[in-house]
């Protein structure tokens, strides 16, 4: 499994434009194919941030993702705003158990 996470920082007078692109690109991510989890979070403690985690079942599907159109189209969007600070990282989980 492939687990995306992090955050993203934007100007919060920007998060009312930028919501619905989160939104859209979100419905359309988790109808994907290997696509586990899917989720942007408003971070409570950060203004502006959201808190990024995504489950792939490996990495061909996360690269295949990367590539779609509705990616193209979000990313497109969001070079309308500005990004005040970013730390996204990808991790290979090779042993899972609940807690």
């Amino acid at each position: 499994m492939i687990i995306v996470a992090g955050t993203i920082q934007f100007e919060p007078s920007d998060l009312n434009e930028i919501e619905p692109h989160i939104v859209e690109v979100m419905a359309h991510t988790v109808k994907e194919n290997g696509c586990i989890c899917y989720r942007f979070c408003r971070d409570m403690n950060v203004e502006g941030q959201f808190q990024i985690y995504e489950e792939w079942d490996n990495e061909p599907v996360l690269q295949r993702h990367l590539e779609t159109d509705h990616i193209a189209a979000f990313l497109a969007a969001l070079s309308d705003f500005k990004v005040l600070a970013q730390d996204i990282k990808v991790f290979e989980a090779t042993k899972l158990r609940s807690l």
